[in-house]
């Protein structure tokens, strides 16, 4: 049996932080799964740009007898997402065995440098957003508690706007604003709510449920109101201290796209992985770092954020 090199056991490490890695950025992001992703796994460098296609709409005609039918081309509609969004985290490593610990893995550097970089891109998706959403007048008012009339406002503006119905409609609110939900007690109370349960409650990296039978009271979840699954996220951007910028919108109004990032080649004297699942991707770098007498780990990421269907998509202030 050939002895284990040193080189075989730092890719093991590095495959292992790499896997603990993304499968925490994907449960700590709330954003990049409610809206649409575009990935691909073809090399991109920060300021590239990628087109990203968005299907035509189609004129419907009255055929009259005799008349011919009218023909019409389809002319893929194009947005243009510029990956301006190279977001990284470095830390150091000097206990291995921490890293194959799983009860430590919560609470040790990589969990948190993971968290904060899921942080990162739910505050860069949602400003974005609120900012490019300018087909619809925004609903509600800064500085005023969120109320059920606004939320049936922004429904209304949603179905003006022809959003299909049988796509998943959200509201991403801040914690004032999901609070302001949870003290109306139409949203909490049994005999007014009913007993549908559905997904979206205080925590906005999991699911629980809103309803009647308590659950709401029990666990802190309103779920879904009319029609809206409500996500409460503390990234929500709030500019001149009291102006809070909430959004409402359906998956085909945000564009999440994200590309590869190339790989160091052998013999620079540091190795690295890239990882990619479920549409979301991370390249981890590690090197030995001599001040330190251990490793240093970075996670970093390529991605960029546009507006697809804008008039699927606006601003709920409050």
């Amino acid at each position: 049996m050939s002895a284990i090199t040193s080189v075989e056991v730092a890719n093991v490490i590095l495959r292992h932080v790499a896997s603990q890695a993304l499968m925490r950025l994907k449960a700590n992001t709330c954003m990049t799964r409610l809206v649409n992703r575009d990935y691909e796994s073809t090399l991109a460098s920060a300021g590239d740009t990628v087109t990203v296609g968005i299907p035509s709409l189609f004129s419907v005609y009255n055929l009259a007898d005799g008349n011919a039918v009218q023909k019409q081309s389809p002319t893929m509609e194009k947005t243009q997402v510029v990956l301006n969004q190279h977001k990284y985290v470095s830390f150091q490593i000097t206990d291995v065995a921490q890293l194959f610990t799983p009860i430590d893995v919560k609470t040790t550097d990589l969990g948190q440098a993971v968290a904060n970089l899921a942080e990162s891109i739910d505050q860069s998706i949602i400003s974005t957003a609120y900012t490019g959403f300018t087909t619809n007048d925004p609903t509600g008012a800064y500085n005023s508690a969120g109320t059920e009339s606004t939320i049936l406002a922004t429904r209304k503006a949603l179905v003006n706007a022809k959003a299909p119905k049988t796509s998943q409609k959200h509201m991403v609110v801040s914690p004032g604003f999901y609070t302001d939900m949870l003290g109306i007690s139409r949203f909490t109370e049994l005999q007014t709510r009913g007993l549908l349960e559905s997904p979206g409650g205080s925590n906005a990296w999991g699911q629980d449920v809103g309803g009647g039978n308590g659950s709401a009271i029990a666990l802190g979840g309103v779920g879904t109101i009319h029609g809206f699954t409500l996500w409460e996220n503390q990234m929500v951007p709030v500019t001149n201290t009291t102006e809070t910028h909430n959004i409402a919108f359906t998956p085909d109004a945000i564009l999440f796209v994200q590309r590869r990032l190339p790989v160091a080649p052998p013999g620079l004297g540091v190795i690295q992985t890239f990882l990619e699942e479920d549409g979301m991707a991370i390249r981890v770098t590690m090197n030995y770092n001599a001040d330190i007498l251990g490793s240093q780990i970075t996670i970093d990421t390529l991605y960029g954020v546009g507006i697809g269907r804008n008039q699927f998509g606006l601003e709920v202030r409050s």
